[in-house]
């Protein structure tokens, strides 16, 4: 049984009955560094998918339709929905300021379905980014 993890490759030695952890080396060959406990090599699985998850941006919003933004009306609703958990104190300035950034920087760049509309959804974004920072 092998697990990797990012910077190391785990694997059960049966003859052994224990668990040992490898480097991989730029020849591709693996270089044991020690053994591990069973728990350390299951924290390795949990912190790998962990990994795949969706951004959370707001305490509250519903996805309409396909997963990800569709429309410019899903960008104000997430946009909506930052302001109004700042505004109720379930989230810092700092943190309504970065999920907003964030949007307008990562996830608004990235996305296909809203090609053409982006100057728009951007300027939705900053709209909202003025009304936290007054």
């Amino acid at each position: 049984m092998v697990k990797e993890g990012r910077k190391y490759v785990y694997f059960y030695n049966q003859k052994v009955k224990k668990w040992f952890k490898a480097k991989r080396l730029r020849s591709g060959k693996l270089k044991i560094v020690g053994t591990v406990s069973e728990s350390e090599v299951k924290g390795v699985q949990k912190a790998r998918k962990s990994k795949n998850r969706n951004i959370y941006l707001g305490k509250k919003v519903k996805d309409v339709g396909r997963k990800g933004l569709d429309t410019l009306k899903e960008v104000e609703d997430i946009c909506k929905a930052i302001l109004d958990d700042y505004k109720k104190k379930r989230i810092s300035y700092a943190k309504a300021v970065k999920r907003l950034v964030f949007l307008k920087t990562t996830v608004i760049k990235r996305n296909k379905k809203l090609e053409g509309k982006k100057k728009k959804a951007y300027a939705i974004v900053d709209k909202y980014l003025k009304k936290v920072r007054k």
